[in-house]
């Protein structure tokens, strides 16, 4: 979007606000001091009226060039993220646990001892 007039990124951000982070707002803030304005002025122009399809006039042929090449590799080659969990090590010692209690159970409640 860096390649976008300041009139197309206000309008783009305008539509895609509720799609931006909080850090890539106040990035893009920090790059364009008076993009927070116009975006306000736009939201009390259009009363609230977004369309999340807004692609600037310069990208609708070629709708690629609006993303960074790291959005784009990351959508055509994506990495399976791993969840973590707990594991073989994990089990392990929820079965020791429970053993472990389960003896201390047996031998001071159900095992006999003479005495």
């Amino acid at each position: 979007m860096d390649r976008a007039d300041a009139h197309e990124r206000s309008a783009w951000a305008y539509n895609h606000r509720s799609q931006i982070n909080d850090a890539q707002w106040q990035e893009m803030v920090k790059k364009d001091a008076a993009l927070e304005a116009r975006v306000k002025q736009l939201e009390a122009e259009k009363k609230g009226v977004k369309d999340a399809d807004y692609m600037p006039a310069q990208f609708k042929d070629d709708p690629d060039l609006a993303y960074s090449d790291e959005y784009v590799d990351a959508v055509y080659n994506p990495e399976e993220i791993e969840e973590e969990g707990m594991g073989v090590g994990g089990w392990i010692a929820i079965i020791m646990i429970v053993l472990i209690v389960g003896g201390v159970i047996f031998f001071v409640f159900v095992k006999k001892w003479d005495y």
